[in-house]
Formats: C-alpha cells, structure tokens, sequence
C-alpha cells in the first residue's frame, strides 16, 4: 500500500495556507501523520487533522472525528471541506435525544441547500431530539443556535401542554430574540 503522509500533509498545508491559518504537526507514535490548526481569526475552533492506517484521512473538532477513506477517492472531498469549514460553508448538526448525543452530521453548503458530507451516528436510535449546529462562522453559528433553542422550547411547551403543565419561558438569548411566546398565564 502507498505512503501517503507526504500527500496528506501537503493537503493540510496548502489548507492553512490557502487561509492564513498557522498549523502545527504532532508527533505521535500511533499515527503516521496528526496535525493541529490552533483556535484563531478565521477559524472559531480548533481543528485536529490526521492520517491514520496508511489511507484514512480524519478531521475532528467539537467532539467529532471522521474517518475518510480510501486516499484517493476522499482527498479532495476533504479539501472541500477543510476549505469549507474555514469559510463557514460547512457546519456540524449535532443531533441529541434526552440529552445525549445520538448523531453528529459534518454538512456543506450547496447552493441554497445543506448537503451531508459525514455522519457519526452514535446507535440504532431514531431520532425525536434537538438539533444544534458548529460552525466557524460565529454569526451563522448564533442565529442556527436561536433557532434550535426556539425549536427545543416549542417542543418542550408541547409535551407540557400535553401534561397539563405549564409552559417553559425563554431566558437569556432566546428572550433576547422573541422566542418566548408564552401566554400572559405562563408569565408566573
């Protein structure tokens, strides 16, 4: 099988170069090639890029790693995305259920439309939770966080409702942004 530490690491250092991003490699024994892009401007997160197992290139951050193989055919689906993620045309829907993480989905911009690129499903489980999303565009990061926040509440007041309870009202960031809805009665 061909060593491709040299190409994936040209693969990474063209990527931060391409966006004034520092870069750092790793030394670690169990890897042929680890690599960190530090938290900075232009990128909101820290980004861990690697080679692993001769062919398997992976991308992790925000508690996410992927595994994309073999080389050849996923080298330049992770250039696209590296590059994506670094102008905010790539996001990760993190899927929760009960409280627990049950899915993480790595999505690209395609047009007007968000198109999946890598799932980590955590189970067999269906899912019914919440959906928030990480980003390296703050901006777009904040108003998908909104979002999710007035979907999880609606849903919250819905199974409230449906027990004779209550309702929840937003606090914080969500009443800063009119999420709460709730009636006069609820105020209390």
């Amino acid at each position: 099988m061909p060593d491709y530490t040299a190409d994936a690491e040209a693969l990474f250092r063209g990527f931060a170069k391409r966006h004034s991003l520092s870069i750092e490699r790793i030394n670690q024994p169990n890897i042929e090639l680890l690599m960190r892009v530090p938290q900075q401007p232009g990128l909101s997160f820290e980004l861990t890029l690697g080679l692993q197992n001769q062919d398997e290139l992976n991308i992790g951050f925000a508690n996410f790693w992927s595994y994309f193989f073999p080389y050849e055919s996923k080298q330049q689906i992770v250039s696209d995305a590296l590059d994506a993620l670094a102008t905010g045309d790539c996001r990760l829907a993190i899927h929760t259920q009960f409280g627990r993480v049950v899915k993480r989905v790595l999505e690209r911009r395609s047009n007007a439309h968000w198109q999946s690129i890598y799932t980590a499903s955590m189970g067999p489980h269906p899912i019914l939770g919440d959906k928030d999303f990480v980003s390296s565009q703050r901006r777009r990061a904040a108003a998908s966080n909104v979002r999710s926040r007035r979907r999880k509440l609606n849903r919250i007041n819905m199974l409230a409702a449906r027990r004779g309870r209550r309702p929840r009202r937003a606090c914080g960031a969500a009443a800063a942004h009119n999420i709460c809805r709730s009636s006069p009665s609820a105020a209390g």
